[in-house]
């Protein structure tokens, strides 16, 4: 209505002056003040001829009117079918939201059991908390949990989020393999952005580790920093070069050290640098040395008052 009313304006002004939009306000112009001369609209017998005559124009319109008039039915059918394609694109996107809403609530559920504690563990709890019987009927719960949500919502992000939550959880009850298997799907599907990408690798990196596949470790681990941890990568690029025995690994371990000194991982690196300096443990079933039993302890050497001191064993000739 803004609009209309301003044109109405426009076209009402004073012939002599037009109102400007705030674009072309510093070019205002003025109307021609003398009138137009009229010149003639036909000025030849031939062109008045012409003109009776309908142009190509004329001609394409007129027949494409016909054709509509003849295929109206047709027409009408086509303009159903248009609207229907936009209605199912619309009811799509709506239960396409929908379906991530349920999904969304069933990941909430299911990692809502996470920080519901064991009974008898950690802090005092309000009274009437829920708590879970033991530490395995919580693992229990969320494997069921997780695995629900992957198994009603498949290819939604939910399902990808309780699929990397099942690898952790595999992982920390000692299924390198599974977390292995888990934690490769989270990482192909979710996005690169994805808040949980560098904690799936770094998990990736442990669960190949604890397989003994040092050489795919260290590439899961190197992909920390595409995740946005690069103190992370080198880090654990130097541990495993510890556990390799690469020379270069101690200048590694203080490369980090140094280059990150903010980071956390700068912790990590010196602290493993104090392990590393620390000296082997025995082997596996090796055999202390044996204490020399003819030695005799200080004390049963010493003068007791009143008597002499005993002498010393004499040495073997």
């Amino acid at each position: 209505m803004g609009a209309v009313a301003a044109w109405g304006d426009c076209n009402s002004a004073a012939p002599s002056e037009v109102q400007h939009s705030p674009i072309d306000k510093n070019r205002p112009f003025k109307h021609l003040s003398a009138p137009l001369e009229k010149e003639p609209l036909v000025s030849t017998k031939a062109e008045r001829k012409e003109l009776r005559q309908p142009d190509e124009f004329q001609v394409q319109a007129s027949r494409v009117m016909q054709w509509m008039i003849d295929r109206r039915a047709l027409l009408i059918g086509v303009g159903a079918v248009v609207v229907i394609a936009v209605v199912g694109v619309w009811a799509a996107g709506e239960y396409q939201n929908a379906q991530e809403e349920k999904a969304g609530a069933a990941l909430s559920s299911a990692l809502a059991l996470v920080a519901r504690p064991v009974m008898g563990e950690g802090a005092s709890m309000a009274p009437g908390a829920e708590t879970f019987a033991t530490d395995e009927a919580k693992t229990t719960a969320l494997q069921t949990a997780f695995e629900k949500v992957r198994a009603d919502f498949p290819g939604r992000h939910a399902a990808w989020t309780a699929g990397a939550q099942l690898g952790f959880l595999k992982l920390k009850h000692g299924d390198a393999a599974g977390a292995t298997t888990l934690l490769n799907e989270y990482i192909a599907t979710a996005g690169k952005d994805d808040v949980l990408r560098a904690a799936a690798l770094a998990a990736l990196g442990a669960a190949l580790e604890n397989q003994g596949k040092l050489e795919e470790a260290a590439q899961a681990y190197a992909r920390l920093t595409e995740a946005g941890a690069p103190a992370d990568a080198a880090y654990q690029a130097a541990r495993i070069a510890l556990l390799e025995k690469k020379p270069d690994a101690k200048e590694q371990l203080e490369k980090v050290a140094k280059d990150y000194a903010k980071d956390p991982a700068a912790a990590d690196a010196r602290r493993t640098l104090e392990l590393a300096a620390l000296p082997p443990p025995p082997a596996a079933g090796a055999v202390a040395p044996a204490a020399d039993v003819t030695a005799k302890p200080a004390a049963a050497l010493a003068p007791v008052k009143g008597k002499p001191a005993p002498k010393a064993a004499a040495k073997a000739k």
